[in-house]
């Protein structure tokens, strides 16, 4: 006899039988999230340090915990690479009476009569680009 499970999802397990078949096994209260191994092991090792009883209860409360503190972190994380982000962009963009920057795309104030101005090529494209005889 044995048991068998994925450690990314301990909802369910399996217990194999003398006679080689298997039979699963699920939580006793289907309500509870799908975990993986890894967050049952440092839901018990917090529990363990804590001094908290190593229940049902508690573990689950301790891996939702731990997912709140993640999901936390990532939403501070994020928020502050676009806060990065924003200020790196506002110290790019140049002032009106420096030349632009040829390998950077910026917005152009066209009513700033002090920017500079470039000649442009009009291309007829009813012509063909070259001659074909």
């Amino acid at each position: 006899m044995g048991v068998k499970y994925d450690p990314r999802d301990l909802s369910k397990i399996w217990i194999k039988c003398p006679d080689d078949r298997l039979i699963e096994a699920r939580y006793r209260d289907l309500q509870r999230p799908k975990i993986s191994l890894w967050e049952h092991r440092e839901a018990s090792k917090a529990l363990n340090e804590s001094g908290k009883a190593s229940n049902e209860a508690n573990l689950f409360a301790c891996v939702l915990e731990q997912r709140r503190v993640v999901e936390r972190s990532k939403q501070l994380t994020r928020a502050a690479k676009m806060e990065r982000e924003l200020q790196t962009r506002d110290h790019k963009i140049p002032a009106s009476n420096e030349s632009p920057n040829p390998n950077r795309m910026f917005a152009i104030d066209t009513s700033n009569k002090d920017m500079p101005t470039f000649e442009v090529e009009e291309i007829d494209n009813s012509k063909p680009p070259y001659n074909k005889n």
